[in-house]
């Protein structure tokens, strides 16, 4: 992240931002199988497995509250150089780094074999193995690659709106804190309605906005 970091703030060129995607891309890709793991083997370890769901919501949580402050800071930063706010976030990137270099990892099996690609088809057969997984895995891959697509071009949605960038922070801010406050209360949630009618009902109210922001104008289209 960090080395993808110093391309997108080079800039200048369409090479140094798609060096950028890939790496930060490849970096996220890496990093949240990795961080879900950890987090389910210390509580594995720790005889708390039951908890992971739970665990897990509020550690989601804690991501888009750092955003909402960020974007706060960001969007003004952006206003004096679109340079500045890359710069800044060079600071909790480090301190991220710093951090992590002090997690200790839990004992835990692991396999003998390090071959990518057996480990691969391995994950593989045992996701085709299960229906409810197929669906899981489909709905996932059609979701987050719309929902990235739809991030990427915010702000130029945002512009199409009429809406000044002074405003692109604080509506970045209430769109993370409202989703920090969702992840935060998943497992409440998904004990009331149950997982499947959670996804079903957090999927039609993502249809149902998107449509509305797309008909309404101004700082309106913004709250959807």
């Amino acid at each position: 992240s960090l080395l993808a970091l110093i391309f997108l703030y080079v800039g200048g060129s369409m090479t140094n931002f798609i060096i950028f995607a890939v790496l930060e891309a490849l970096a996220m890709s890496l990093s949240s199988g990795a961080i879900n793991a950890l987090i389910y083997d210390t509580l594995n370890h720790e005889n708390r497995e039951s908890e992971y769901k739970k665990v897990i919501g509020k550690f989601t949580a804690l991501w888009p509250l750092g955003a909402a402050i960020a974007s706060v800071i960001g969007g003004h930063l952006a206003t004096y150089s679109l340079n500045l706010p890359v710069l800044y976030t060079f600071i909790p990137y480090a301190i991220a780094f710093i951090a992590i270099l002090f997690v200790r990892e839990v004992p835990y099996e692991k396999e003998e074999n390090t071959n990518v690609v057996k480990h691969f088809n391995s994950s593989l057969k045992t996701i085709t193995s299960s229906r409810t997984l197929v669906l899981l895995f489909l709905g996932s891959f059609i979701f987050f690659g719309f929902e990235e697509g739809m991030h990427q071009l915010k702000p130029i949605f945002l512009k199409f709106k009429d809406i000044d960038i002074i405003y692109f922070g604080y509506i970045s801010f209430f769109t993370f804190i409202l989703s920090s406050l969702g992840h935060w209360q998943s497992d409440s949630v998904s004990k009331w309605f149950g997982d499947k009618y959670t996804i079903i009902i957090s999927t039609l109210l993502i249809i149902i906005f998107l449509y509305c922001a797309t008909l309404t104008t101004g700082l309106l289209s913004a709250f959807f």
